[in-house]
């Protein structure tokens, strides 16, 4: 089921994100940033933040029998695109069963039911999700750079038509 995250559900998407970053992000970014990526740094920086209490994100979970699989991250801003995508993970254990497209889906009605049009998602080009992205809709429609450690990457905005 998908619901609503709430404070105790952070070090379980802490979990998800930190792992996901260091096994899919692999080959692609750089090793020593992906090993400085932490549980605890993900808990700290989004409790600086209120980040499950901010009224301007919405974040969600799947959860299964009290098991969070993962989740997804946006706000309806409306900046250049109406909302935005800003995270969105599955456990690594469980990619590939149908969780991201859930996800992903529950999010474009959650916003469209908002009233917004288009969203869009960041990432950065050549990793996997560019064709989860693709095959649910998104189209490149931005660039633009990220830093990660030293280092710079080419990162493309997929925008999806709600």
């Amino acid at each position: 089921m998908i619901r609503r995250a709430n404070i105790n559900d952070l070090e379980a998407l802490a979990k998800i994100n930190t792992n996901a970053w260091k096994i899919n992000y692999k080959g692609i970014i750089d090793e020593d940033f992906l090993q400085k990526k932490t549980v605890e740094g993900f808990i700290e920086k989004r409790m600086e933040n209120n980040w499950l209490e901010n009224k301007e994100i919405d974040t969600f979970v799947y959860d299964e029998n009290n098991l969070i699989k993962g989740f997804v991250s946006g706000n309806d801003r409306h900046k250049k695109y109406d909302c935005e995508v800003e995270a969105l993970y599955v456990d690594t254990e469980y990619q590939k069963s149908g969780i991201g497209s859930q996800l992903l889906e529950y999010m474009k009605r959650h916003y469209k039911n908002k009233g917004c049009k288009k969203m869009i998602i960041w990432t950065i080009e050549g990793l996997q999700n560019n064709s989860f992205y693709k095959k649910y809709g998104g189209k490149i429609m931005e660039e633009r750079e990220y830093e990660y450690g030293e280092k710079k990457y080419p990162g493309i905005g997929f925008v999806f038509e709600l």
